[in-house]
Protein backbone atom coordinates (compact mmCIF):
# COMPACT_ATOMS: atom_id res chain seq x y z
CA UNK A 1 0.00 0.00 0.00
CA UNK A 2 1.31 3.43 -0.91
CA UNK A 3 1.68 6.03 1.83
CA UNK A 4 -0.93 8.77 1.67
CA UNK A 5 0.01 12.42 1.44
CA UNK A 6 -1.10 14.74 4.24
CA UNK A 7 -4.04 16.28 2.33
CA UNK A 8 -5.24 12.81 1.37
CA UNK A 9 -5.13 11.68 5.01
CA UNK A 10 -7.25 14.63 6.10
CA UNK A 11 -9.75 13.96 3.33
CA UNK A 12 -9.92 10.30 4.34
CA UNK A 13 -10.54 11.28 7.97
CA UNK A 14 -13.36 13.59 6.92
CA UNK A 15 -15.02 10.90 4.86
CA UNK A 16 -14.87 8.19 7.53
CA UNK A 17 -18.07 7.87 9.54
CA UNK A 18 -17.84 9.52 12.94
CA UNK A 19 -18.64 7.53 16.04
CA UNK A 20 -21.54 8.93 18.04
CA UNK A 21 -22.06 8.74 21.76
CA UNK A 22 -25.45 7.45 22.77
CA UNK A 23 -25.09 8.66 26.34
CA UNK A 24 -28.08 10.73 27.42
CA UNK A 25 -27.90 13.99 29.34
CA UNK A 26 -29.42 12.28 32.39
CA UNK A 27 -26.65 9.65 32.38
CA UNK A 28 -23.99 12.33 32.20
CA UNK A 29 -25.63 14.29 35.03
CA UNK A 30 -25.63 11.13 37.16
CA UNK A 31 -21.96 10.56 36.31
CA UNK A 32 -21.07 14.12 37.38
CA UNK A 33 -23.03 13.78 40.64
CA UNK A 34 -21.26 10.51 41.47
CA UNK A 35 -17.82 11.95 40.71
CA UNK A 36 -18.32 15.15 42.72
CA UNK A 37 -19.26 13.25 45.89
CA UNK A 38 -15.71 11.99 46.30
CA UNK A 39 -12.46 13.88 46.74
CA UNK A 40 -10.34 13.84 43.60
CA UNK A 41 -6.79 13.06 44.76
CA UNK A 42 -5.49 12.34 41.25
CA UNK A 43 -6.23 15.50 39.29
CA UNK A 44 -4.05 18.56 39.58
CA UNK A 45 -5.64 21.36 41.58
CA UNK A 46 -6.35 24.67 39.93
CA UNK A 47 -5.72 27.53 42.38
CA UNK A 48 -7.00 31.09 41.93
CA UNK A 49 -6.12 33.96 44.27
CA UNK A 50 -8.72 36.65 44.84
CA UNK A 51 -10.73 38.58 47.40
CA UNK A 52 -14.42 38.07 48.11
CA UNK A 53 -16.44 41.22 48.74
CA UNK A 54 -19.65 40.74 50.74
CA UNK A 55 -22.48 42.90 49.49
CA UNK A 56 -24.40 42.80 52.78
CA UNK A 57 -21.51 43.65 55.13
CA UNK A 58 -19.66 45.94 52.68
CA UNK A 59 -16.37 44.27 53.55
CA UNK A 60 -14.00 41.62 52.27
CA UNK A 61 -14.05 38.06 53.56
CA UNK A 62 -11.15 37.44 55.97
CA UNK A 63 -9.87 34.15 57.35
CA UNK A 64 -8.46 34.95 60.80
CA UNK A 65 -7.49 31.48 61.95
CA UNK A 66 -10.61 29.84 63.39
CA UNK A 67 -12.68 32.97 62.76
CA UNK A 68 -14.12 33.94 59.39
CA UNK A 69 -15.41 37.50 59.08
CA UNK A 70 -16.52 39.80 56.27
CA UNK A 71 -15.20 43.14 57.53
CA UNK A 72 -11.80 43.28 55.83
CA UNK A 73 -10.42 46.26 53.98
CA UNK A 74 -9.42 46.05 50.33
CA UNK A 75 -5.88 44.68 50.08
CA UNK A 76 -5.76 43.35 53.66
CA UNK A 77 -3.38 40.37 53.87
CA UNK A 78 -6.04 38.26 55.64
CA UNK A 79 -8.52 38.98 52.83
CA UNK A 80 -6.37 37.28 50.19
CA UNK A 81 -7.93 33.91 49.47
CA UNK A 82 -6.63 30.92 47.54
CA UNK A 83 -9.61 29.19 45.98
CA UNK A 84 -8.62 25.70 44.85
CA UNK A 85 -10.64 23.26 42.79
CA UNK A 86 -11.72 20.10 44.57
CA UNK A 87 -13.42 18.17 41.78
CA UNK A 88 -15.04 19.18 38.54
CA UNK A 89 -18.51 20.63 38.78
CA UNK A 90 -17.52 23.96 40.42
CA UNK A 91 -16.56 22.34 43.74
CA UNK A 92 -13.95 24.51 45.47
CA UNK A 93 -12.15 24.95 48.80
CA UNK A 94 -11.50 28.47 50.10
CA UNK A 95 -8.23 28.92 51.96
CA UNK A 96 -6.86 32.02 53.68
CA UNK A 97 -3.55 32.70 51.98
CA UNK A 98 -1.94 34.26 55.07
CA UNK A 99 -3.20 31.87 57.76
CA UNK A 100 -3.49 28.60 55.83
CA UNK A 101 -6.93 27.95 57.36
CA UNK A 102 -9.83 26.73 55.19
CA UNK A 103 -13.33 28.21 55.28
CA UNK A 104 -15.61 25.40 56.52
CA UNK A 105 -19.20 24.95 57.66
CA UNK A 106 -20.02 22.73 60.64
CA UNK A 107 -23.14 20.58 61.16
CA UNK A 108 -25.11 23.52 62.54
CA UNK A 109 -24.19 25.79 59.64
CA UNK A 110 -21.64 27.87 61.54
CA UNK A 111 -18.81 29.13 59.33
CA UNK A 112 -15.33 28.68 60.81
CA UNK A 113 -11.70 28.17 59.86
CA UNK A 114 -9.97 24.78 59.93
CA UNK A 115 -6.36 23.83 59.22
CA UNK A 116 -7.36 20.52 57.63
CA UNK A 117 -9.62 21.33 54.70
CA UNK A 118 -10.16 17.78 53.47
CA UNK A 119 -13.58 17.28 55.07
CA UNK A 120 -16.75 17.66 53.01
CA UNK A 121 -17.75 20.62 55.22
CA UNK A 122 -14.94 22.64 53.65
CA UNK A 123 -16.16 22.12 50.08
CA UNK A 124 -18.43 24.67 48.42
CA UNK A 125 -20.18 24.77 45.07
CA UNK A 126 -19.47 28.05 43.31
CA UNK A 127 -22.57 29.53 41.63
CA UNK A 128 -22.59 32.65 39.47
CA UNK A 129 -25.88 34.47 39.98
CA UNK A 130 -27.84 36.39 37.34
CA UNK A 131 -26.55 39.73 38.66
CA UNK A 132 -22.90 38.55 38.27
CA UNK A 133 -22.40 38.07 41.99
CA UNK A 134 -21.12 34.72 43.22
CA UNK A 135 -22.73 32.49 45.84
CA UNK A 136 -21.10 29.55 47.61
CA UNK A 137 -23.37 26.61 48.40
CA UNK A 138 -22.24 24.02 50.95
CA UNK A 139 -21.44 20.68 49.27
CA UNK A 140 -22.30 18.80 52.48
CA UNK A 141 -25.54 20.61 53.34
CA UNK A 142 -27.52 21.22 50.15
CA UNK A 143 -29.44 24.48 50.34
CA UNK A 144 -27.08 26.13 52.85
CA UNK A 145 -25.18 29.13 51.53
CA UNK A 146 -22.12 30.93 52.81
CA UNK A 147 -23.46 34.30 53.94
CA UNK A 148 -22.72 37.26 56.20
CA UNK A 149 -24.80 39.74 58.19
CA UNK A 150 -24.45 43.51 58.07
CA UNK A 151 -22.40 43.18 61.24
CA UNK A 152 -19.90 41.03 59.20
CA UNK A 153 -20.66 37.81 61.12
CA UNK A 154 -21.10 34.57 59.22
CA UNK A 155 -24.50 32.92 59.04
CA UNK A 156 -25.98 29.85 57.40
CA UNK A 157 -28.49 31.06 54.86
CA UNK A 158 -31.25 29.42 52.96
CA UNK A 159 -33.33 32.49 52.24
CA UNK A 160 -32.08 36.07 51.90
CA UNK A 161 -30.40 36.58 48.54
CA UNK A 162 -28.64 39.85 49.43
CA UNK A 163 -26.65 38.20 52.22
CA UNK A 164 -25.15 35.46 50.04
CA UNK A 165 -23.96 37.70 47.21
CA UNK A 166 -20.18 37.87 47.03
CA UNK A 167 -18.21 39.70 44.39
CA UNK A 168 -14.94 38.22 43.08
CA UNK A 169 -11.98 40.58 42.90
CA UNK A 170 -9.13 38.91 41.01
CA UNK A 171 -5.60 39.56 42.24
Amino acid sequence: MLPLSSPARYLLLLLLPMQESHQTAADFRLYVENRTQHLDEVSRRHVRVYQLYSRSSSGHLQVLGKWVRANGEDGNKYALLAVESDTFGSHVRIKGKETGYYVCMDRRGKVLGKLDGRSQGCVFVEEVLENNYTAFLSARHRGWYLGFTREWKSINLMKKLAQIQLSLIHI
